[in-house]
């Protein structure tokens, strides 16, 4: 063995002895049993009560993903001036294309019983 690949072991030994170890106690029953912490939802719910709500809702989903009006209709399979209809609250019977529009935005309607 040279002296260089000697010097070189040296150099590997000395890091791993400074390496170090963080161990990490397990968790009591108690706190694995607890129902978990209110931590902020990464999927909010927003109540629909209105046309406007459910308008306010795709534009804000469509903005964020930086897509224009045209592109999410085309998506979609409906017109532009559908969705600017929907974006602007009109009423509309036409809940299908509605919820193909949520669905090309990723968003998912819940109904709940209250």
């Amino acid at each position: 063995m040279s002296h260089d690949t000697k010097t070189k072991s040296a150099g590997l030994l000395s890091d791993l002895t400074h390496t170090s170890v963080t161990t990490v106690s397990p968790a009591s029953l108690s706190d694995l049993l607890a129902p978990p912490a209110k931590a902020a939802s990464p999927k909010p719910e927003t109540p629909i009560d209105s046309c406007k709500n459910i308008g306010d809702l795709i534009r804000t989903a469509r903005t964020a993903k930086d897509f224009s009006q045209q592109e999410l209709a085309d998506m979609a399979g409906v017109g532009r001036r559908f969705v600017s209809e929907l974006e602007n609250g009109k009423p509309t019977l036409e809940i299908g294309r509605i919820l193909t529009v949520c669905q090309a935005l990723g968003i998912d309607l819940v109904a709940r019983k209250r």
